[in-house]
This record gives C-alpha cells, structure tokens and sequence, in this order.
C-alpha cells in the first residue's frame, strides 16, 4: 500500500513527481528518504467518500478536508514510517499528469514540511 522509492516505477500508479523521483533515485541521484501512496488508494479514498473525480476541485478539497481515513491506511503509514525513528517528514501531493515531458505543476498542489 506505500512503495519506497524503489518501487514507484510507474507513473499512472504513483503520480508525475513520485515517478521522477524514482527516475533520479534509479541514475543514482542522492535523493531523501521517499514514499509514495499509489494513486488506487486514492481512488478508493474518494470512492468511499462517494466523490467523483471529475467534481469541481473546490468540491472535492472541502470533501476530503473533512473525511476520516481508513484505519487500516493509518496503521500502514504509521508503521511504515516509524521504523526510521523520529525523523521530519514532507508530505507532497502529487497528480497522475503532473511533472510530464512537457508539462510540470510543480508548487501547484500542497506541501506540507515537518510533519
């Protein structure tokens, strides 16, 4: 359910940025310590919450911004997280189309730093 780096070797399963990454990672650029959440839990995130992902963006920011997350998701995150200590994270989004050969959005999305 969370692919280190080494994994996130496609991008319509874990987004533009997380692919690019894994491109750099894979020449042998140094990179930070990455995870990436495969964009089919996502997709079943919004499907719970009954959001279709061609609602208007603003729809779907208000949606999530008040939603639960599945248990089992927190248990995957906590316990893949946890085995290297207390360390700060960044958590950034990341969208299928995003960071293409022609295209990039970077900044476009979120970020969130220290978490």
């Amino acid at each position: 359910m969370l692919l280190p780096i080494s994994q996130s070797r496609s991008k319509d399963i874990v987004g533009g940025k997380a692919f690019r990454l894994h491109q750099l990672w894979s020449w042998g650029f140094n990179i930070p310590l990455t995870y990436s959440l495969p964009v089919s839990v996502f997709e079943t995130f919004l499907a719970s919450l009954k959001i279709d992902p061609s609602f208007e963006t603003t729809l779907i920011k208000d949606r999530i911004e008040g939603a639960t997350i599945d248990p089992d998701l927190w248990s995957v995150l906590r316990a893949t997280l946890s085995k290297h200590g207390k360390i700060k994270w960044a958590v950034r989004s990341s969208e299928v189309s995003e960071d293409g050969g022609t295209l990039s959005y970077a900044g476009q999305f979120n970020s969130i730093l220290n978490v």
